[in-house]
């Protein structure tokens, strides 16, 4: 829908990529400021969810209303927020309800984020207009050759609207045939043809409006949902804590007639307590020299793990979210030479095996495969798939062995890296904000250096940054094993 949107506001789609970037940094806000509210309000977790649904539903219905860049750009920034939220609301109530346990859980989840991804332009594709972008149609001086039966007419009937109002231009008749050389000009001509062109944008509006409306609806059954949850959960809990504190008040007089008593019963079980620890530091002792195989926890080294997580989902989500969008333009512009049909079919090679192993991890999980395992074979299978394309980068052969590799290696490698966090290290909003967080600025920051490499410097440079950035996340997760001692 970019297109209509910008002939909607009557601007270039350059000027949109700005609007996107702030719903991107919207998106980071919203993950970190989720994080910090559901760990600051464990009780109300469901209802913070219904509010975050809420809003996402609140700025889909408003982006196609919106009649100027700067109102599209706050909404933009506040559906960034709100989904957001609701990215890592999800993931911090999962990890919560389900801890150590969560990763087939987790696996669902993103399997129904990639089935969003795959549904979501079969739903905009009935209503996107086939509109060139304004701003480009009309930039430059052009030359219009007007025709007529009659050198002039006061009333031109024999002549368009468009040529009637640039006459005054006109600087040679001959022979019943008007040559103008007419200045054409965005400002002027968009002032004389904005009557003949409300109607037409009002349509636009109207039909790809749909899209976006009917994407608002997908938030509804869940919004009902946790509506429940939020009543039966959270306000009851509310209600349970005001009449506590309530009833507190009354029996404050009793607690302090019986204070002197129970302050002696207290110092009698202290001494027992401490008899008892005494008697009990052999018994410690002992446990400890037993080797144990419970999962190695990162208490002492939790912040440089973060830091390395953190790291690792932003290469990662970048390298996917690069080649899966950048895939067709190096597919046409390097010397491959695919024609844009073959093009767009790769593409959709990749996110269907990308939304295929994702299901396909579902099964994998249930029966007990470890998430250490599962994230070794997607990086070292993602490794493999790059690494044959950066051998034979104009072979086409291997654009579609790498893209299906890739796809299926790609796949299930962020709800592994949740598992995996949730068996090693302390699990809250902060810490899923973490991961998120790192993975909407990949999507940020990566895609949009590799398109400017593609464009000024060689489309080869696509092949090459995925490949750096694989690696990294290569070495990044083999430290991050290191530091849990996963191979002792």
């Amino acid at each position: 829908t970019l297109l209509d949107i910008a002939h909607q506001l009557d601007v270039g789609v350059g000027l949109l990529s700005v609007v996107l970037l702030t719903r991107a940094i919207g998106g980071v806000i919203g993950t970190v400021a989720s994080g910090v509210l559901m760990d600051r309000f464990p009780r109300l977790q469901y209802t913070l969810l219904c509010c975050f649904l809420f809003g996402g539903i609140a700025a889909n219905i408003l982006v196609p209303v919106a009649v100027h860049v700067a109102m599209l750009t706050v909404i933009m920034f506040f559906m960034g927020m709100t989904l957001g939220g609701l990215d890592n609301g999800a993931h911090a109530i999962l990890m919560r309800l389900w801890g150590e346990k969560s990763g087939p859980c987790m696996q669902f989840l993103h399997a129904a984020y990639a089935v969003g991804t795959f549904l979501a332009p079969l739903i905009a594709k009935p209503f996107i207009t086939d509109i060139p972008d304004t701003q480009e149609d009309f930039n430059t001086s052009q030359v219009f050759n007007i025709s007529c039966s009659n050198v002039w007419t006061s009333n031109c009937e024999n002549i368009s609207y468009v040529e009637c109002a640039c006459l005054d231009s006109i600087t040679e008749v001959c022979n019943g045939t008007s040559s103008a050389v007419i200045d054409v000009y965005y400002d002027t001509l968009s002032n004389q043809t904005n009557c003949s062109l409300i109607e037409e944008r009002d349509n636009i509006t109207l039909r790809y409006g749909w899209a976006y409306w009917i994407s608002a609806m997908f938030f509804v059954v869940p919004l009902l949902v946790f509506t429940y949850y939020s009543i039966r959960y959270d306000m009851t809990h509310c209600f349970k804590m005001r009449k506590n504190e309530s009833t507190g008040g009354s029996q404050t007089n009793t607690a302090t007639e019986n204070e002197d008593t129970s302050q002696v019963e207290l110092n009698e079980v202290a001494d027992d307590k401490v008899e008892l620890l005494e008697d009990s530091e052999v018994t410690v002792a002992l446990e400890d020299s037993t080797p144990s195989r419970a999962p190695v926890t990162l208490k002492t080294y939790k912040y440089p793990a973060f830091f390395l997580l953190f790291w690792f989902m932003l290469c990662y989500v970048g390298s996917e979210i690069s080649y899966g969008s950048l895939l067709f333009t190096f597919s046409v512009k390097s010397q491959l030479q695919l024609d844009k049909q073959t093009a767009a079919t790769v593409t959709a090679v990749f996110w269907g095996l990308f939304l295929f192993m994702r299901v396909f991890s579902i099964p994998l999980v249930m029966l007990k495969v470890r998430a250490s395992v599962m994230m070794t074979l997607n990086v070292s299978g993602s490794v493999t798939a790059i690494l044959i394309l950066a051998i034979f980068p104009h072979n086409r052969i291997a654009v579609w062995v790498t893209s299906a590799l890739l796809g299926g290696s790609f796949s299930s490698v962020s709800p592994n890296a949740m598992t995996w966090m949730s068996e090693h290290l302390p699990v809250n909003g902060k810490a899923t904000a973490v991961l998120i967080g790192g993975a909407y600025i990949g999507d940020i920051l990566l895609p949009s250096v590799i398109v400017v490499l593609i464009g000024n410097v060689h489309p080869d440079y696509f092949v090459y940054s995925i490949l750096s950035l694989i690696v990294l996340s290569m070495t990044l997760l083999v430290l991050l094993f290191v530091m849990t001692g996963i191979y002792q």
